[in-house]
């Protein structure tokens, strides 16, 4: 069964997550990964403000991420992807919105409460993994340095071009 996950609306009910963590998404769509892979199921989770919005980077097979633009929500991303999916009767949307919850059972699906998935997903987890997610910070890139020596070198390769 895949699933439709409100990805911050989860984030804020688990406790080893916190939304204030700039790393909080990127956090979950580990946790996810790890269950998608226990489970052998497909997860799509959709966050606010993404910039730029779209399917993310941080995607895999078995994993979909998306991020609604800033001029949208979550919330309307979330009601498009319910209007455009297929064989409704088969997915689980994970939201603690109403409207969410509202929108989807019209359609057919099945709809769990975030903190009832929250609660799922912490349980499955060792203390390993979580020890992991509280120290990950994801790789930045980095603008390589130049010593002065190399900086001088340079300069002394074009100035005598001129």
């Amino acid at each position: 069964m895949p699933y439709l996950i409100d990805g911050h609306n989860v984030i804020g009910q688990m406790t080893s997550l916190q939304l204030d963590d700039p790393h909080d998404e990127a956090k979950l769509v580990l946790l996810l990964r790890s269950y998608s892979a226990q489970l052998g199921t497909k997860f799509h989770v959709v966050f606010d403000g993404g910039i730029p919005s779209g399917m993310s980077s941080l995607s895999t097979t078995r994993v979909k991420v998306y991020f609604a633009s800033v001029e949208s929500s979550a919330d309307n991303a979330m009601r498009m992807l319910i209007k455009n999916i297929t064989n409704a009767g088969s997915w689980m949307v994970v939201s603690s919105d109403h409207a969410i919850g509202s929108t989807a059972k019209r359609k057919g699906m099945k709809v769990m409460r975030a903190e009832r998935f929250a609660e799922k997903l912490e349980s499955m987890q060792d203390l390993a993994e979580k020890a992991q997610l509280e120290n990950y910070v994801p790789e930045t890139k980095t603008e390589p340095r130049l010593s002065r020596e190399e900086v001088n070198e340079w300069l002394d390769i074009f100035d005598s071009e001129d």
